[in-house]
């Protein structure tokens, strides 16, 4: 593995693996021999997608893999275009695309700006649960999923369903 995406894996990994959808960028990643795209593809799993592409990005020796994986992620639709901003610094994590839902709900996004920086103190099972009764099954059901990718995702999930 080249220093740099060693580099860039040590940062940016634990995001990626909470947001990459890997099939959204394979289109525009034609660096990816035939067999492991098709592992991909052929995967259920999106936390294994996730795990088989960032294997590949690590163990990849081709100069510019990582240029090439940025830039596919630049040249994506939705959330492979977010990550690619996040990652050149134009938003803050997963904070950034969640103030953005909430610009047409002032009170919701003043109380989210006042504790986005606690997000990861905050346990959003309890919080979940104490406004489950403004919340419909799908949307308990939704945020509960989120929960295994972090506290963090599951308090961007919990602010965009409010939203």
């Amino acid at each position: 593995m080249g220093e740099s995406v060693k580099y860039f894996m040590s940062h940016w990994g634990p995001f990626l693996k909470i947001f990459l959808a890997p099939r959204s960028i394979l289109n525009n990643f034609p660096h990816m021999e035939d067999d492991v795209r098709k592992q991909i593809t052929d995967e259920g799993n999106k936390i294994k997608q996730v795990e088989l592409f960032i294997k590949y990005l690590e163990e990849c020796e081709e100069p510019g893999i990582l240029q090439a994986f940025l830039d596919a992620l630049r040249n994506s639709q939705g959330t492979g275009q977010w990550i690619a901003d996040v990652l050149d610094g134009k938003l803050d994590h997963q904070l950034g695309k969640c103030e953005e839902y909430m610009q047409d709900v002032p009170q919701i996004k003043k109380l989210f700006i006042l504790i986005k920086k606690d997000l990861n103190v905050i346990d959003f099972e309890d919080f979940t649960s104490f406004f489950s009764h403004h919340l419909d099954t799908e949307e308990k059901e939704e945020i509960q999923s989120v929960f295994v990718k972090g506290n963090s995702a599951a308090g961007t999930a919990f602010f965009s369903i409010i939203v």
